[in-house]
């Protein structure tokens, strides 16, 4: 079962070589599922048996660590206080206490969070006009049929 699934997903998500070539035919081979071997579908009570033991283990794990009668929220709160006390240093690419950290290192951090941002946020509008371009390409015809309309109804 574990060697299907991991020829399906090397099969379905090539990793890059660096071959700009090989990775575009390998990216296109993927996409029109060229190459790709079927998974057998699970049955519903496989995926229910499964799910039982998973939730068993998760309560066994709540019980053995004390944390049996903790709320959801509970979890939450600790990930967020978590994530205030510890801040990513990029000139040490990694992770240190917010208490032991300087304030130039603070400062870079947030830099290197804002640049992070910036670069997502560029890429997406990227991703969006191209988006667009597309869109009003495929529209185009109706658009003109629209104008055209409109003409005819403004005489």
């Amino acid at each position: 079962e574990l060697t299907a699934m991991l020829a399906h997903d090397a099969a379905k998500y090539p990793q890059p070589t660096g071959d700009k070539k090989a990775d575009k035919a390998a990216a296109k081979a993927a996409a029109s599922g060229e190459g790709v071997p079927p998974m057998a579908p699970l049955d519903d009570g496989a995926l229910s048996a499964a799910r039982a033991l998973l939730d068993a283990e998760a309560a066994y794990v709540r019980h053995a660590m004390g944390h049996a009668a903790a709320a959801p929220s509970a979890y939450a709160e600790a990930a967020a206080t978590l994530s205030r006390d510890f801040v990513y240093v990029p000139s040490k690419r990694r992770y240190e206490r917010a208490a032991s950290v300087t304030n130039t290192d603070r400062l870079d951090a947030v830099r290197a969070e804002y640049d992070a941002a910036r670069r997502e946020m560029e890429r997406e509008a990227r991703r969006a006009a191209k988006v667009e371009a597309k869109a009003l390409v495929l529209i185009g015809g109706l658009v003109k049929r629209d104008a055209a309309g409109r003409a005819l109804l403004s005489e």
